[in-house]
């Protein structure tokens, strides 16, 4: 039976559907905001879209009740949708994503059937007609009440969460798809015997649920805080182990700069005399040439300065005498000053101390004339780049436990150095990009500076 259509009643229904669907699809955009393929307005063409296909749903449910398919169909095709519709504005793989599409969907069905039992108690006489006046300002109250806390929720727990790579995704969006399918099946189940618009049983189903979602993701984000702090803790001890390294090679120069500068006391004064012979005997070609050869001979070994940051510029020196050893090009140009905001010197020192570590350990395996090592660091806006990119034989391999993780080619293991890096990023709400060409390797790392 098709019911005839009027205006008002269609409006009605617009500003339900639209009330009931577009603070949650921003709201997951906002979410997965770090990982948008082409920017904002692409996500607001797709927004736009899914709302506007949900509003053509409720307008059939509403005037063409009996020609549509079962309402368990329905919820998975449109999950099918939302799904297909943010895999083409973000990145995530699809097991993150569906975690958050799941989440989202259960603080919807949430707000939702809070407005439908609210409507329920207090107009007990009215029909099942969906996105009446009372629901909509019900549902509008509850998501001004609510939505600013979810998204506080979202921005200090589940953002902290997602930018965790690893393939526990592949389980872990089962939780709240699990929480949602159990509120859809609970539905079918009691269909006959419970009356979901004023059904306490119902209501109090879908806000346990919620709950138990909410403690869940704070128990994930306890859980992945300790393996981050972890992370840093053995980062932490390879950048002591290197900072003493340095020293030691900086003590070793030291000395050998003292024997040496004593040395060329002791031979200054026989310097001196030829100089002043060549002079008094007027031959002045002699003494050019005499002058060039001292010269040539006193190469001298001086620290360069690649940036005004004094822990950054040691580390990069080091590294630097080491591709010396080792016929390594190295090109670094760091624009980094003294003081780089909140980063503190010791996380810079790891993270270039990792990078710099893992170019020059890759390099050793391609022949010398093609070894290189490229770094760059400049501030931009309120972040610090850092990008290195080096060449390499093209042979490497994926961890089996974590997503972007390496194995490293000295203990056949996964190493810790990407993993710190990444750990430090995620603490300046930052980022840490992998490419990967046939002959080089480069890694970039954003971070917020205040």
């Amino acid at each position: 039976m098709i019911t005839e259509i009027n205006i008002k009643d269609a409006l009605s229904i617009l500003f339900g559907a639209v009330v009931n669907q577009l603070p949650f699809y921003i709201l997951a955009v906002l979410l997965m905001r770090d990982y948008l393929r082409a920017g904002v307005k692409r996500a607001v063409w797709v927004i736009a879209i899914i709302t506007a296909l949900f509003y053509i749903f409720a307008l059939a449910s509403v005037f063409i009740p009996g020609k549509l398919p079962p309402h368990v169909v329905l919820e998975l095709l449109f999950v099918a949708v939302l799904v297909s519709g943010y895999m083409f504005i973000v990145r995530f793989e699809v097991w993150r994503l569906m975690f958050a599409l799941f989440f989202v969907k259960l603080y919807t069905d949430t707000t939702a059937n809070t407005a439908k039992y609210l409507e329920a108690i207090h107009f007990p006489n009215l029909d099942g007609t969906i996105y009446r006046m009372h629901y909509n300002l019900y549902l509008l109250i509850i998501i001004a009440v609510t939505w600013p806390l979810i998204y506080f929720f979202t921005e200090r727990v589940l953002r902290p969460i997602f930018r965790f790579e690893s393939k526990i995704w592949r389980f872990l969006w089962l939780i709240p798809a699990a929480c949602y399918a159990a509120i859809v099946v609970f539905t079918k189940l009691t269909e006959k015997t419970l009356n979901p618009l004023n059904s306490t049983e119902y209501f109090s189903l879908t806000l346990l649920t919620m709950f138990a979602m909410i403690l869940i993701c704070m128990m994930m984000l306890e859980f992945l805080n300790t393996a981050r702090k972890q992370a840093l803790l053995e980062a932490n001890m390879g950048y002591i182990n290197r900072t003493l390294d340095t020293q030691r090679d900086q003590y070793r120069e030291l000395t050998e700069g003292i024997a040496k500068t004593r040395a060329a006391r002791h031979d200054m004064r026989h310097q001196v005399a030829v100089l002043g012979r060549y002079c008094a005997d007027g031959e002045y070609e002699k003494l050019a040439e005499y002058i060039a050869q001292l010269t040539n001979s006193l190469a001298r070994e001086t620290e360069v300065l690649y940036c005004h940051n004094y822990a950054v510029n040691a580390i990069v020196n080091h590294y630097f005498a080491d591709c010396i050893d080792k016929e390594i090009t190295l090109d670094a140009k760091l624009d980094i000053p003294a003081e780089s905001g909140q980063i503190k010197d010791i996380d810079l020192c790891i993270i270039m101390g990792n990078l710099l570590e893992n170019a020059v350990e890759a390099c050793q395996f391609i022949k010398d004339e093609e070894r290189f090592i490229r770094v760059r660091a400049k501030i931009k806006g309120n972040f610090l780049v850092i990008v290195v990119k080096n060449s390499f034989d093209g042979i490497y391999q994926k961890s089996k436990v974590t997503d972007g993780g390496y194995l490293s080619r000295k203990r056949s293991e996964e190493g810790v150095g990407l993993t710190s890096v990444k750990a430090i990023c995620d603490n300046y709400n930052g980022l840490m990009k992998i490419q990967i060409s046939e002959k080089t390797w480069e890694v970039s790392v954003l971070m917020e500076k205040i």
